[in-house]
């Protein structure tokens, strides 16, 4: 009977130990342990860390254009596409704020908003993609995400009044205007933060 019990306990010791290895290869596949994505990212006088290279960013708040245009004109070299639901935009707005326009292509959402976001993407050719955050499908913005990832760029989606819940947005910024000393300064809040170590 002891015999029986100790074999039992045995067999359950090593199927512990075969799933807890499993679980480590796992892990080490998907870079949690050791060699998380190394990501680039686009400097920032107001984020510290810089905006990562090959996410999803949402922008919350009243000033996030306002912050947006700063973060473009800081970063001058890559390409743009700003796509729209409707055109809202002054691109002479841009061009006082030190943007320059003509690495910025405008557009406008046909009617599968998520098609024509899915083929800019796709081409690979603009760093930068600016859009209205208009996708609740969990599955539309994983594609976008992958995307993304795949051509290095980042994807800002100006988020609605509240914030997204969807996994596959890795930061979410909400970010105000304040008096500071006289001076008006951005003050941004992480609202949410997830990717792997930056280079």
């Amino acid at each position: 009977m002891m015999a029986a019990s100790q074999k039992i306990n045995e067999r359950k010791l090593s199927t512990l130990k075969l799933s807890e290895q499993k679980l480590s290869e796992l892990k080490l596949l998907i870079g949690h342990l050791e060699n998380p994505v190394q990501r680039e990212v686009y400097p920032s006088s107001t984020f510290s860390s810089g905006i990562p290279k090959g996410l999803i960013v949402e922008l919350l708040g009243p000033a996030k254009t306002e912050w947006l245009l700063h973060f473009l004109s800081e970063n001058s070299r890559p390409r743009i596409f700003w796509i729209e639901k409707e055109q809202s935009i002054l691109p002479t707005a841009l061009q006082q704020r030190g943007v320059d326009l003509h690495r910025i292509t405008f557009g406008l959402f046909t009617k599968d908003a998520a098609l024509t976001l899915r083929r800019i993407l796709q081409s690979q050719l603009y760093p930068i993609v600016i859009a209205p955050n208009l996708f609740t499908e969990i599955r539309v913005l994983k594609n976008f995400q992958m995307m993304t990832e795949k051509s290095n760029a980042v994807l800002f989606l100006f988020g609605q009044s509240t914030a997204s819940t969807a996994w596959p947005i890795a930061l979410q910024i909400e970010i105000e205007r304040r008096l500071d000393h006289g001076e008006k300064k951005f003050q941004l809040h992480i609202l949410r933060q997830k990717y792997g170590r930056l280079s």
